[in-house]
């Protein structure tokens, strides 16, 4: 099993209209990793489920306090391998690749184009363990270390 670099950008852009571009731009094609999205995400008793990713997307762009994580993979064994969607309590958004960490030159590069597509410079690649953060300001604390 491959190791995985994680390369995160934050983004207050909280559009459906953002999301499907980063996307289709980094992850054209795709499937969702999960086959139900609930609401609340995780809740043993939720409001709603979804089939799809899509209807999730749209109600946190509408609610920018409703914390939730999206998932894609990559057919055809393309890199990146994975694509997130990190929408944050604070309204905040943090837009995410996974590809195997030995490429690191590419690791770099995608962090550096997400970046360039999202007019964001806050931006890092963590390695195998998904940083724990809730809002920008966690966002930027993980940030600087691991810097």
């Amino acid at each position: 099993m491959p190791v995985y670099a994680d390369i995160y950008v934050l983004s207050s852009d909280r559009t459906v209209a953002c999301a499907v571009r980063f996307l289709d731009r980094f992850l054209p094609r795709r499937a969702q990793t999960a086959d139900e999205f609930e609401i609340p995400q995780y809740a043993e008793t939720p409001d709603v489920v979804h089939a799809n990713a899509l209807p999730v997307m749209e109600r946190c762009c509408r609610e920018h306090s409703l914390p939730y994580n999206l998932y894609w993979r990559a057919l055809d064994g393309r890199k990146p391998g994975y694509a997130m969607i990190l929408y944050l309590v604070d309204g905040t958004v943090v837009y995410g690749l996974s590809t195997e960490e030995d490429d690191g030159a590419l690791s770099l590069r995608l962090l550096q184009e997400i970046q360039a597509f999202l007019s964001s410079s806050e931006g890092f690649i963590g390695h195998e363990a998904t940083p724990s953060f809730d809002t920008a300001e966690q966002f930027r604390r993980i940030m600087a270390e691991e810097s």
